[in-house]
């Protein structure tokens, strides 16, 4: 049986000659059977009408039991000429596993479907839609064209994700030609992986790790999830673009869960006069205070150009953020007071934080100074993005919205927020509770 085979044509009088049968009789529902339902299929009795279950507008699945005691899937659609289009998708899985291809578990059969669907749309409309030659490397170039179009500038960190992890074992491979096993074995490879490390010469290394540990597996599965965000956002990307039919191959790939933590590294306010100091190299402890000012992001104070700074208002302007929106940092006067003097004397497009020799802080090169600085200040090791973590903690420890604090950090709403420092502002609810309630005077 052929995806796109007419098994039925509807006649004129809104009667159906029935599979195989010359005879027209009303097509109608003669059984409860749920189709979706692999044990109610084992309990239904062959019959010459399908059942068909609506999915969405003018598609809908069908099935029935043939008298050799087969199950097979049909799709149908309500073509361009107002008259209805059926095509087999294949046998069901009743008495046999399902292998997508000639036996189809219900999932299948709907994406199946779908995809039957969406290629008779594009006939109609006269486009043409999947190219049998476009490759997973051809998706991921295209995907970050899109997003350097909607945000002006494609993450870094995505394209290493995408040159790394995704590139070396999918990149050749044809769209048209993924299957879930073949991503699943992907994925899972790159969950068991190990860590890379970086090297002075830039060679490949990989730090040991004790996967016994719960903690480390968890990080690793957590890291495994993100590079699984980035490549189904490129495939899904692909799929809207037409340029392959069906999604079946990833769309039913499972992240990990309960990996990604709350729980994030910042500094006490205590502990940041201590960390600044311990920054040896002055252009990195100036970019660090840079950070704690404004919160922003390691590239976006890279690129950050004099130009940004607003001395009438005392604001920073970041024109593009991570979610492809503007924001206004407002600065406290110590902030302003930095600011200020920081740009003094340059022009409004050079660039407010450098090396000393004016070169731009490239990806990654606040690593080492970051490692150095947490050392000699003898405190917990973070990022550099603990540093926006500690600028965000302060707030929502001082009592701010978390409305607010996400348009300050550039998030389209409070989830990031409310899961990263939900449980800091949950405390000062707390103290604010103890120290405005009064005593009841009750005893015992």
């Amino acid at each position: 049986m052929q995806l796109g085979e007419n098994l039925e044509k509807p006649l004129s009088d809104g009667w159906t000659r029935q599979f195989g049968k010359s005879k027209a009789s009303k097509h109608k529902r003669i059984s409860n059977v749920n189709i979706s339902s692999k044990l109610d299929r084992r309990k239904a009795k062959p019959s010459t009408f399908s059942v068909f279950k609506r999915h969405s507008k003018g598609l809908a699945i069908g099935w029935r039991m043939n008298e050799s005691g087969a199950g097979t899937w049909t799709a149908r659609r309500m073509g361009s000429n107002g008259k209805y289009e059926y095509s087999v998708i294949g046998h069901s899985d009743e008495s046999a596993s399902a292998n997508g291809i000639t036996i189809f578990d219900y999932d299948q059969a709907v994406a199946t479907a779908i995809a039957w669907n969406k290629q008779r749309q594009a006939e109609d409309n006269g486009t043409v839609i999947s190219d049998d030659a476009y490759t997973v490397k051809q998706a991921m170039a295209d995907y970050i064209t899109h997003l350097e179009r909607k945000k002006h500038k494609a993450n870094p960190r995505t394209r290493s994700v995408i040159n790394t992890h995704i590139l070396p074992t999918l990149g050749d491979l044809p769209l048209k030609k993924l299957t879930r096993s073949r991503l699943k074995g992907w994925f899972d490879a790159v969950a068991d992986a190990k860590p890379r490390r970086r090297t002075k010469d830039k060679s490949i290394a990989y730090r040991e790790i004790d996967t016994s540990d719960a903690t480390v597996l968890k990080q690793r599965h957590s890291t495994a999830n993100r590079i699984l965000s980035v490549l189904l956002a490129a495939l899904n990307y692909a799929y809207e673009n037409d340029k392959v039919a069906s999604k079946s191959a990833w769309e039913r790939l499972r992240k990990f869960k309960n990996v990604d933590g709350s729980r994030v590294r910042y500094l006490e306010l205590e502990d940041i006069p201590k960390f600044i100091d311990s920054c040896q190299y002055e252009q990195f402890r100036q970019l660090c205070k840079g950070a704690i000012y404004t919160g922003c992001r390691y590239e976006e104070l890279a690129v950050m150009q004099v130009s940004a700074f607003d001395s009438t208002i005392g604001k920073v302007h970041i024109p593009t953020s991570k979610s492809g929106k503007e924001r206004w940092i407002p600065l406290n006067d110590e902030g302003f007071a930095f600011f200020s003097k920081h740009v003094e004397g340059k022009k409004a497009t050079e660039l407010i934080f450098t090396h000393s020799d004016g070169r731009m802080w490239e990806h990654s090169q606040q690593t080492y100074h970051m490692n150095v600085a947490t050392k000699a200040a003898k405190i917990q090791h973070i990022g550099f993005h603990g540093l926006r973590h500690s600028f965000a903690s302060l707030l929502v420890r001082q009592g701010m919205p978390l409305l607010y604090v996400a348009t300050l950090l550039g998030h389209s709403d409070t989830r990031m927020v409310s899961k990263h420092y939900g449980h800091l502002s949950s405390t000062h609810v707390a103290d604010t509770l103890r120290a405005t309630l009064p005593s009841f005077g009750l005893t015992g």
